[in-house]
């Protein structure tokens, strides 16, 4: 390290990253409700995936290991899951296969504003219809 200061800073600045992005996934863990924490967990996914709006991906783990990492139950998890899927945010492809549509309703849901379905209440506009 001493001999390659090029590579030293590299490696300073991954493992702040690093820290930084633990202490974000620490802090939503404690402030954030069950679909905020799913809507930022299917978002970051989406990201990797390479995708903004409308992503298609795989997600690694199963619903108990995405309950493990986000600090809920698996039920919880499930029903989440469900809500979004009713909301027209998400669909199931397979078991760990997944269409999210972010949106602006993805985010809000990631800033902590509470899941609503389209019941007539505040209905997702830009949501999967039946069908598509």
């Amino acid at each position: 390290m001493q001999t390659d200061p090029a590579a030293a800073a590299a490696l300073l600045e991954a493992s702040e990253r690093t820290v930084s992005q633990l202490a974000h996934h620490v802090g939503r863990l404690f402030q954030d409700s069950a679909a905020a924490r799913i809507s930022w967990f299917l978002g970051w996914m989406a990201e990797r995936a390479g995708a903004d709006g409308v992503a298609e991906f795989e997600v690694p783990m199963d619903q108990r290991d995405i309950a493990d990492f986000l600090g809920l139950a698996p039920e919880t998890v499930s029903r989440v899951f469900a809500q979004l899927e009713a909301a027209g945010l998400l669909r199931r492809v397979s078991y760990r296969h997944f269409t999210y549509r972010r949106g602006a309703h993805g985010a809000r849901l990631e800033a902590g504003e509470t899941l609503s379905c389209r019941d007539g209440s505040r209905p997702c506009d830009e949501g999967f219809k039946p069908g598509d």
